[in-house]
């Protein structure tokens, strides 16, 4: 498809429909960065009780939560921000983060990625069998190669105090 990025572009119900499976958080490509010619990525997450990401950094995109369901733990650096349905909350591009669902029943939201081009890195992911056994060398090492293609990095949170 060849995209005009100053056209509308329309997507009925979930037509991108490109879907990964992580384990503990299921993802639905909503809008595609193909779609927007690489402006941006919007996937609907769905997760399990205390399913979340390990810390990362990002060093290409901006990530925006929007909370549909459920509650939401957001860390970004030392802020930790507790996100409940309405709730948006912006994550620079560069900075250390991870989110986890601290309710006690599924919850769901929508990430925005931009530019796009990231929802490949979670497409590819679930490919392979979704987040591997952190005690799993062989696979942590694969996992490592296929984060740096897309400028990922798993990272450590500063230390609250």
């Amino acid at each position: 498809m060849t995209v005009n990025p100053q056209q509308p572009i329309a997507v009925s119900n979930g037509l991108e429909g490109r879907t990964f499976d992580l384990g503990d958080h299921t993802g639905l490509c909503l809008v595609s960065s193909a779609t927007t010619g690489g402006a941006f990525a919007l996937i609907e997450v769905d997760c399990d009780p205390d399913g979340g990401t390990p810390p990362h950094i990002h060093h290409n995109e901006d990530e925006t939560f929007y909370i549909l369901t459920g509650r939401f733990e957001i860390q970004i650096e030392e802020q930790i921000i507790e996100a409940d349905p309405g709730d948006c909350v912006f994550a620079p591009r560069g900075r250390v983060h991870c989110w986890r669902n601290i309710g006690g029943s599924q919850g769901r939201f929508l990430v925005t990625l931009s530019p796009g081009g990231l929802e490949n890195f979670f497409m590819e992911m679930g490919e392979v069998g979704g987040a591997p056994n952190p005690a799993d060398p062989a696979a942590m090492e694969k996992l490592m190669a296929l984060a740096m293609r897309y400028g990922l990095e798993l990272a450590e949170l500063p230390s609250l105090k």
